[in-house]
């Protein structure tokens, strides 16, 4: 049977922090029985003297309050307090997380600088505002909420909404697309032009600048989700009309999920040079000064992992390119990474979003943990250590850090020593 709040609370308030304790096991886990827990915990070591055994007794209590943070607290008082007791007992057992909690800057040990980035997004500033995770979670569910749900008409009839006006391919030169833009992206190296991952908007934002089809010598796309691939069957639309009644053909690299998908489409077409992608020591040549290697990566397409990253080595710029694709942090890809040798590097990592599950376990355990199909917060720092890049750029961002990932792009160049920017739509990176 459980106890009543009244009776634990009645404990704590006549110093009887053990008898406290044997009742709240009882409870099911909730902000209420961790709160009174933690004080019961800490009433009971107050007066020990300094000791091993005291330490480990607050650290247990720190990542109690720690972990449930993590998992979300909605009252606003008990977030207070919860908060207000982890920055007390952090002060003992974590100054960083103490300073980051309060926004004061504390010298960086290099070995935990993926923890201290950690501490920070996750705790920085709560004492005085909402972490960026909390930010990035209430995003989340905004954006979740635009979904509509239920059926809009009830109304019992027959009829034909038009809501298309013209035919053929020419729509797809005017993209009257909403605010949240999906895209891609296109690689000038030297006199070949390469389409990456045409997703959702793609031609939209390529029709807005002023390159036209013929700057399209290849086409890549890395996986079969359709935020990477949205755009590929009208591109592959608009270059058989362009390239009607000339000898051009268009390099196309797709993994094996694309590739069998659009397989109908590639048997036809004349004007394309498929060629598979798997990842593999060899490198692709794509011109005399550009060849091209394909890295593994851990993300779930289908039920199979298929999906590829790549590596571009530019030798006239003495420039290596790292896309990572999209992955989740695994040791193999710090193998296939310790093989991309070059004078500069610059890499653009998928970020994706941020997920508690990186948190949770890394900062209140010895063990590291990190989200499975993607590099989240936690797996780009770990791609960043084992890449050493001049350059960080991130990239494939879920909107819901749009409010937050400036402010991670800086804390990673003063982590790291390192120059790192956001590649929103419209920036160019060039090598020089």
């Amino acid at each position: 049977m459980q106890p009543h709040p009244q009776e634990v609370e009645q404990d704590i308030l006549q110093h009887r922090p053990k008898a406290a304790q044997l009742k709240l096991k009882k409870w099911p886990a909730s902000p209420s029985r961790d709160l009174l827990l933690a004080q019961a915990i800490l009433m009971e070591v107050k007066s020990d003297k300094p000791s091993q055994r005291k330490q480990s007794r607050l650290t247990m209590v720190s990542n109690l309050l720690m972990r449930r943070f993590l998992k979300g607290v909605d009252d606003e008082s008990q977030r207070h307090a919860l908060l207000e007791m982890l920055h007390q007992v952090s002060s003992q057992t974590d100054p960083v997380l103490a300073a980051l909690m309060s926004d004061k800057r504390i010298p960086i040990q290099p070995e935990k600088r993926a923890q201290h980035i950690l501490k920070w997004f996750y705790f920085g500033d709560a004492l005085t505002t909402s972490t960026r995770a909390e930010v990035v979670l209430a995003a989340e569910n905004r954006l979740r909420d635009g979904l509509r749900h239920g059926r809009a008409n009830n109304v019992l009839g027959y009829w034909i909404d038009f809501l298309k006006t013209y035919s053929s391919y020419t729509p797809c030169f005017d993209g009257r697309s909403p605010e949240s833009l999906g895209g891609g992206y296109f690689l000038k190296l030297g006199h070949y032009g390469c389409v990456i991952d045409p997703g959702h908007h793609f031609l939209d934002n390529f029709f807005k600048t002023t390159r036209t089809l013929d700057d399209v010598d290849g086409i890549i796309v890395t996986h079969f989700h359709d935020d990477h691939f949205a755009d590929l069957a009208t591109l592959l639309s608009l270059l058989r009309q362009s390239c009607k009644g000339t000898p051009r053909r268009v390099d196309l690299f797709l993994d094996t999920q694309t590739n069998e998908a659009f397989r109908p489409i590639i048997r036809k077409s004349r004007h394309l040079k498929p060629k598979l992608l798997k990842p593999s020591a060899n490198e692709i040549k794509l011109t005399p000064a550009v060849s091209m290697k394909v890295l593994p990566t851990q993300h779930d397409v289908f039920g199979l992992q298929t999906g590829v990253g790549l590596a571009f080595h530019i030798k006239e710029r003495r420039t290596r390119l790292i896309i990572t694709g999209d992955t989740g942090w695994t040791p193999l890809l710090a193998e296939a990474y310790k093989h991309l040798h070059s004078h500069k590097k610059v890499i653009v990592a998928h970020v994706s979003s941020a997920k508690t599950v990186e948190a949770i376990r890394t900062l209140t355990t010895k063990h590291a943990s990190f989200y499975a199909n993607h590099l989240c917060i936690h797996g780009l720092c770990k791609v960043i250590e084992a890449t050493n890049p001049n350059i960080v750029i991130l990239s494939e961002i879920g909107e819901e850090l749009d409010d937050s990932i400036e402010a991670l792009a800086k804390m990673i160049s003063r982590v790291y020593k390192v120059e790192c920017r956001v590649g929103w739509r419209n920036h160019r990176e060039y090598f020089q």
